[in-house]
């Protein structure tokens, strides 16, 4: 991974909570002078702007080189309007891009590992099934990225001097694929082939229902989905240029994520 470090000492771990401002500053406390950079993952949730606003509050007076602020793609207004897990991720972006903060936006496209959990694909590979349903249209490019490369992408901006990418906002997208795509590779893992079925959004909440899904993720799935298979709204595709320029080698395709996980595909489902 070129500049990243081997190794990397853990000096001392410390627990706290981003929902208080006062949490925050406990563990800044007696250590600004010894903080360098600050690499911060926050969570698509409904109180995401609440815990931006407590780390800006809690930063005041604290004087770092860059922050690294890894949080998942921004929702055009439909979503914002439509889902409450994105409803207040404009208010969260907003904050931040006006702290003043030496900040660094890492923004990723649609995780491949939501292959292993919410989309639904997995209980279909491992319980033997051929049919994968879901809303997305099954000839829209979806932009996914493995997670793997966003800690890699971290790791190789924190061994690089802060004023490389302080400034930047980089979206950080892998591979540009159909979901058709994804089932012809699912398939090729699992030695079978795997036919899509696109379902309407109230299809797909009774099927999580089913999977046993909470509540808010069964209500907030199929529009999230709708996003998913937008996120080209805005995007160019030179962008899929830029984790390829941050890594300094080629991001995991679409093939290779399924290639990584066949085991776990081809396992035997879990039992209660």
């Amino acid at each position: 991974m070129g500049d990243v470090p081997a190794k990397c000492k853990i000096e001392e771990i410390v627990q706290g909570d981003l929902g208080s401002v006062e949490s925050i500053k406990s563990i800044l406390s007696g250590r600004s002078q010894e903080i360098d950079r600050i690499l911060l993952i926050m969570p698509t949730i409904p109180t995401i702007h609440v815990i931006v606003d407590n780390f800006v509050e809690a930063m005041k007076g604290i004087s770092v080189k860059q922050v690294i602020w890894i949080m998942e793609c921004d929702p055009p207004q439909v979503l914002v309007e439509k889902s409450n897990f994105y409803a207040t991720v404009p208010k969260a972006v907003a904050v931040m891009k006006n702290s003043g903060l030496p900040v660094t936006r890492l923004e990723p496209g649609c995780f491949f590992q939501n292959f292993l959990s919410f989309y639904g694909l997995l209980p279909v590979l491992q319980g033997g099934q051929s049919e994968f349903s879901a809303p997305f249209p099954s000839n829209i490019p979806i932009q996914f990225v493995d997670v793997r490369d966003i800690a890699k992408a971290a790791s190789v901006i924190i061994a690089k001097p802060p004023e490389s990418y302080v400034g930047s906002h980089i979206r950080l997208v892998g591979d540009s694929r159909t979901i058709n795509d994804c089932v012809v590779a699912a398939g090729t893992v699992v030695g079978r082939k795997i036919n899509y079925k696109q379902v309407s959004e109230s299809e797909f909440s009774d099927m999580l229902k089913a999977l046993g899904f909470p509540d808010w993720m069964c209500a907030d799935a199929p529009p999230i989905f709708h996003f998913h298979s937008g996120f080209c709204y805005g995007f160019d595709s030179s962008e899929l240029n830029a984790l390829l320029q941050v890594l300094g080698d080629k991001p995991s395709s679409l093939e290779g994520f399924f290639k990584d996980h066949a085991e776990l595909f081809n396992a035997s489902p879990p039992t209660s």
